[in-house]
């Protein structure tokens, strides 16, 4: 197949073995050991008391293989060859048999690897020296970050490895889930219960949310790394945990980071109701910014506003004629702007007078056609 590997039984035992190597030089020196040995296995597969096996048997160190490995009796003998093709030629790896000492055979055989066990409370390391977290990745719910303070688990979201910081995120907002189940309404007036709940999930949370903001505001410890990631990160975390409110989103929309601009878009856009001082501000953001993120995050959270209040913004959005050969913002507009035009003529005709682009104009007109 395409991928460089065959199935067939190259052992007389009716199972069907696994044939592959190494694409020696693959992709001109950009993937990983493109100069490792050219090599060519065969894996044996073996059933035992113990299940299935598959054990390597090496054909070829010199050959290697590109996209395509056949198998045949080439030379007529009976056995299967191996026909490999790559950067290095094609080859016929030739399938014989000849007698030999059983010290031979044995010196031949695949060595299983069993690794050095480790020390007793050692736990082995990944690339950036951290020691890997066997329990979960094992599956157990045994998570280390389990056991660390809220405070430890915010401050994991500036940690340079992305993984630490996925989990700890995880941990806390499952900590603000297990609040919420535990949380028993203190009264029949919704706004006094919603206070108080307010106040037990400050409470709760009142180291981990300057920590986040900290973050969120500098990018990394004392401001050094301003990196948009790690600012995303702090944002997602403190929008998990409810340590968001509306001004706090409506001032990121002025930030200096598109993307952080546009997720605050979407997270004012996530109850499909955004309030009026946010629709004020993405007009504003669709005439005036010249990021073609920020746009395109304003045109999918109009597809999440109530269709009568998305007009001033699409009409900021269609002002700007350097989106008309964009692959995707033109019809990112259109998913906004078809549903206005179904409801309102008047305004569908403002908006064809209006729009700077010829896919948009052409589409109110025949959707208007279409009444």
């Amino acid at each position: 197949n395409k991928y460089g590997i065959n199935f067939s039984e190259l052992h007389a035992t009716g199972l069907h073995d696994i044939v592959t190597g190494k694409t020696y030089w693959s992709h001109h020196k950009q993937s990983p050991q493109w100069d490792a040995g050219a090599v060519v296995y065969w894996f044996k597969l073996v059933r035992g008391k113990d299940g299935v096996d598959f054990v390597p048997q090496r054909a070829d160190t010199d050959s290697g293989l590109g996209r395509q490995v056949s198998i045949g009796d080439v030379t007529g003998n009976g056995l299967p060859d191996i026909v490999s093709a790559g950067m290095k030629g094609t080859h016929v790896l030739r399938h014989a048999t000849r007698n030999v000492t059983a010290a031979e055979y044995a010196k031949a055989q695949s060595k299983k690897f069993v690794p050095a066990p480790l020390p007793k409370g050692i736990l082995p390391k990944g690339k950036d020296g951290q020691a890997l977290n066997l329990d979960f990745e094992k599956g157990t719910l045994a998570d280390w970050t389990a056991k660390l303070t809220p405070a430890a688990l915010a401050q994991l979201q500036s940690h340079p490895n992305e993984w630490y910081a996925r989990h700890a995120r995880r941990v806390l907002q499952e900590r603000l889930a297990k609040l919420h189940s535990q949380w028993a309404t203190v009264s029949p007036d919704a706004k006094q219960s919603a206070a108080a709940w307010q106040q037990t999930r400050d409470h709760t949370f009142d180291i981990v949310d300057p920590i986040l903001k900290d973050q969120l505001a500098i990018g990394g410890k004392g401001g050094k790394d301003k990196t948009t990631a790690l600012r995303l990160r702090s944002l997602w975390c403190l929008h998990v945990i409810e340590g968001l409110n509306e001004a706090d989103l409506l001032a990121l929309l002025k930030d200096r980071d598109a993307m952080l601009r546009g997720w605050a878009i979407q997270l004012l856009c996530e109850n499909k109701n955004p309030s009026a001082a946010a629709r004020g501000e993405f007009a504003r953001l669709a005439r005036e910014d010249k990021s073609p993120v920020v746009r395109m995050y304003l045109a999918s959270g109009m597809t999440r506003t109530p269709v009568a209040q998305r007009t001033e913004v699409i009409t900021g959005l269609l002002s700007h004629a350097e989106d008309a050969t964009d692959p995707n913002l033109p019809h990112l507009y259109w998913y906004a702007t078809e549903p206005v035009v179904a409801a309102n003529k008047t305004t569908a005709i403002q908006l064809l007078a209006k729009t700077k682009i010829p896919k948009i104009r052409q589409n109110i007109t025949r959707r208007l056609a279409s009444k």
